[in-house]
């Protein structure tokens, strides 16, 4: 035999207290996410102004955007991956 217990009017506005503070905790996470991407778009636009502007100086973007990605890795993995890659384009050269 089960027995429901009736909600007391304390127990609903301690419920829709709860609710109340998990709705702006959910809209303040939101609103800070939706900031965030404002701030990530106008980061990629301001990117996309310096490659264009080293592009019109005669810079190739593609090869700057290379050397930001080698920057950003170890440099002993940089430096043994080139020497690979040469090794093999020597290789590749020879049997030519």
């Amino acid at each position: 035999m089960s027995q429901t217990m009736k909600e007391t009017a304390e127990d609903v506005a301690v419920r829709e207290r709860v609710h109340q503070v998990t709705g702006q905790q959910i809209r303040a996470y939101i609103e800070r996410a939706e900031q965030l991407e404002q701030e990530k778009a106008a980061i990629g636009d301001d990117l996309k102004a310096v490659f264009a502007e080293a592009k019109s100086q005669g810079y190739d973007p593609k090869i700057l955007r290379r050397l930001i990605a080698d920057r950003r890795r170890n440099a002993d993995d940089v430096q043994s991956e080139q020497a690979s890659l040469d090794l093999y384009r020597d290789a590749l050269e020879q049997a030519a």
